[in-house]
């Protein structure tokens, strides 16, 4: 998925980053630092950010991967003839695992790790379009894809299908993103539902939409998920955002209300994040 317009993510995320703030007491003015192709971004069209261990900023846009040193941008784009450059140049998605390698997805050119050493990129076959990248507690990269989710050795870069029981749930399906929550457990968001990898019975357990039970997701389609600092699950679908119910047993859906101004604004749900305002000192959540 490309979000389009995405200059405010920019402004809010160096703020964040970089804060222009003279000091932490009280609230202040905000001061924001813009980010466009102006200085040097390949792209205006964002689909993620990444702030690595180093303090390097990196993102992922339409025309390129693009690397800000805090004063200038670096870009990477696809070379037809150089087999360790990217495989395309719209780059989908940004993950650092624990050991700080950065892991590329792209549309149409698969996986990527780059190599530091060399300034470029070791590309890994798991299928043209990679949605989402993370890791479990064991290192194992979970990669979602336009066909189902991978798994990838960090070490060997072999690539496999999850051994799981049911892992049909996923086969052959757009995992659009997988999310290692606090329980070490695996989610993923598909167009068919949402699933939960489970390890003591090595199967995933499925949640769908169910027009006869109001505690059911609000659409089998689910975009998007997070977990906040209580350890609840939100998740974004096409018809609504959802909180897993604190038994697991369904979900309290939220909408858009004609007559209320305090509901969402739309229902449909491509990104959940959670802010944290420098001048308020209050979570925020960002949908």
């Amino acid at each position: 998925m490309r979000i389009k317009n995405i200059l405010a993510t920019i402004l809010l995320s160096c703020t964040l980053l970089f804060p222009t703030f003279e000091t932490w007491a009280g609230p202040q003015p905000m001061m924001f630092t813009s980010l466009t192709t102006k200085d040097g971004l390949s792209s205006n069209t964002i689909a993620a950010i990444l702030k690595d261990k180093y303090g390097l900023l990196w993102f992922a846009t339409e025309d390129g991967l693009n690397k800000y040193n805090g004063s200038n941008f670096t870009v990477y784009h696809h070379e037809q003839s150089n087999p360790n450059s990217l495989g395309s140049n719209e780059v989908s998605a940004l993950f650092e695992d624990a050991a700080g390698r950065l892991w590329i997805g792209t549309i149409e050119g698969s996986l990527h790790l780059y190599d530091r050493k060399k300034d470029s990129f070791i590309r890994i076959n798991v299928g043209l379009n990679v949605y989402s990248i993370c890791s479990d507690q064991q290192g194992r990269l979970w990669v979602g894809t336009h066909s189902g989710v991978f798994n990838v050795d960090p070490q060997t870069l072999k690539v496999t299908r999850p051994p799981i029981k049911n892992y049909a749930l996923v086969d052959g399906k757009p995992c659009r993103r997988v999310f290692e929550d606090q329980q070490k457990r695996i989610w993923i968001t598909t167009n068919d539902g949402l699933v939960v990898y489970q390890k003591k019975t090595n199967q995933f357990k499925a949640f769908f939409h169910d027009p006869n039970n109001p505690n059911s997701l609000a659409s089998s389609t689910t975009m998007c998920i997070t977990q906040d600092k209580k350890g609840r699950i939100w998740v974004g679908t096409q018809n609504g955002l959802n909180l897993l119910l604190p038994d697991e047993s369904g979900f309290k859906t939220f909408r858009y209300q004609k007559n209320d101004p305090a509901s969402l604004s739309n229902n449909t749900i491509y990104a959940i994040e959670l802010m944290k305002p420098i001048d308020y000192g209050f979570v925020r959540k960002w949908v």
